[in-house]
């Protein structure tokens, strides 16, 4: 399974930030911007569903 950090501004739009199969690192870095009190954004964490072969654009 994969990971993804996500940044959420003001305004509800989300930004994918990084992928990574160690969701602890992710996390580790969420937890450090979200620490920053400067930032407006809310960090989070978050799998990303498996990709299946339906979902791949190779059969098109």
């Amino acid at each position: 399974m994969h990971w993804v950090l996500l940044r959420q501004d003001e305004n509800g739009v989300r930004y994918e930030i990084a992928r990574s199969p160690w969701r602890s690192r992710l996390e580790w870095l969420a937890e450090q911007y979200n620490k920053e009190p400067r930032h407006k954004q809310l960090w989070f964490v978050e799998s990303l569903p498996p990709v299946t072969p339906a979902a791949t654009s190779v059969d098109r």
